[in-house]
């Protein structure tokens, strides 16, 4: 049998598919049976916060802090002042609120570095107690967790507590503004 170009190539084409498959095997194997997430909770209350997974206390927020529960894979039920369902898949970061009547605003606060073109903290999304939502892990809640500087490339955000009543984004730009020297 002669070796042509034609089938050197087949047969590199034919391996390199078979080896994604399964290297995306491996890694969703992984992913699926030891990956672990993380759900975040940001007591902005002045008590402490028990904070409850699939039943059993796993730990006490303290007042105006956040606590980061490392959670393995699949379904879990989180419990803090309200129960919330929330099913973990990859790696993610999840906020679980406190309370259905806790509101949050997800700030772009670009404008504590100096680099910055924007001069006013700049609301990204505005967020109910209603449901648990997946964050990325970059988000801030305090802002002594925000990094001393970042490249021009990289928009910090910080999660503040905004009043619910009517809320909207526009809402929540107005309050932040307001109230801007005490929440930053």
């Amino acid at each position: 049998m002669k070796i042509s170009p034609p089938l050197v190539m087949g047969c590199l084409v034919v391996g390199s598919i078979f080896g994604l498959m399964a290297a995306g095997g491996v890694f969703y194997v992984y992913t699926a049976v030891l990956g672990k997430a993380e759900a975040v909770v940001y007591n902005d209350g002045n008590d402490a916060l028990p904070v409850l997974v699939d039943g059993v206390e796993v730990t006490q927020v303290p007042p105006h802090r956040i606590e980061r529960i490392a959670v393995s894979q699949g379904a879990h039920v989180i419990t803090t002042h309200d129960e919330y369902s929330v099913t973990v898949d990859g790696f993610a970061t999840i906020l679980v609120p406190t309370s259905k009547a806790q509101c949050l605003a997800e700030v772009d606060v670009s404008h504590l570095y100096e680099f910055a073109p924007q001069k006013t903290p700049r609301v990204v999304e505005v967020w109910t107690g209603d449901d648990a939502i997946v964050i990325s892990e970059h988000t801030e809640f305090l802002r002594s967790s925000l990094p001393d500087e970042v490249n021009k490339d990289y928009a910090p955000t910080l999660m503040v507590p905004v009043p619910c009543e009517g809320l909207s984004e526009a809402s929540a730009q107005a309050y932040v503004v307001e109230n801007e020297a005490r929440l930053f």
